[in-house]
């Protein structure tokens, strides 16, 4: 995955924090979508990105029973 990776040095981002987002839920008419949103940041304490986050949105797979 290169969404793990910072633009500015190349140097790989960690998982500063997520959450968990929802789509298409508000009527029976439309497809429900669940993703994972993770909030990266860079790892590098000489980056000038340092500190600035970057959401990357993982889908999560749903089933219905």
């Amino acid at each position: 995955m290169q969404d793990d990776i910072c633009e500015v040095c190349g140097n790989e981002l960690k998982v500063a924090g997520s959450r968990v987002m929802c789509v298409g839920d508000d009527s029976p008419d439309t497809e429900t979508r669940v993703f994972t949103v993770l909030e990266m940041e860079c790892t590098n304490p000489q980056c000038s990105a340092r500190g600035k986050k970057k959401e990357i949105f993982v889908e999560q797979m749903i089933g219905a029973k």
